[in-house]
C-alpha cells in the first residue's frame, strides 16, 4: 500500500513537471516567434533600402540621413540659428572644452 502511495506521489510530481516544460516551451514558442517577426521586419527594411540604392541614378544617396553627410541640413531656419549660436559660444570658450 505505501508503494502504491509513492507510485502515485511519482506520478503527480512527473506531470506537474510535465506541465511546467510545457508553459516553458509555450514562452519560447512565444519569444522566438516575436524574434522571428522581427527579423523579417528588419529584412524587408533592408530589402527595400538595396532596391532604393539600386534604382536611384548613381551618386545619389538614399540613405536616412544622407543629406546631413553632404553638409545638407533638415533643420529649420531657427533651429539652425540656434545651433549656430551655441557651436559659437563653444569657439569662444577654453580650448579643449575645460571650464577651470
Amino acid at each position: 500500500m505505501f508503494s502504491l502511495l509513492a507510485k502515485i506521489k511519482q506520478i503527480l510530481a512527473l506531470r506537474q513537471d510535465v506541465d511546467e516544460l510545457r508553459a516553458d516551451w509555450e514562452k519560447v514558442k512565444y519569444e522566438w516567434e516575436e524574434w522571428f517577426e522581427r527579423f523579417k521586419r528588419l529584412h524587408a527594411k533592408i530589402a527595400r533600402r538595396q532596391q532604393r540604392d539600386e534604382q536611384a541614378p548613381s551618386g545619389e544617396d538614399t540613405r536616412p540621413g544622407g543629406e546631413l553627410e553632404r553638409g545638407l541640413s533638415t533643420l529649420s531656419p531657427r533651429a539652425r540659428q540656434i545651433q549656430a549660436e551655441i557651436l559659437a559660444q563653444r569657439n569662444r570658450g577654453k580650448p579643449n572644452g575645460g571650464t577651470g
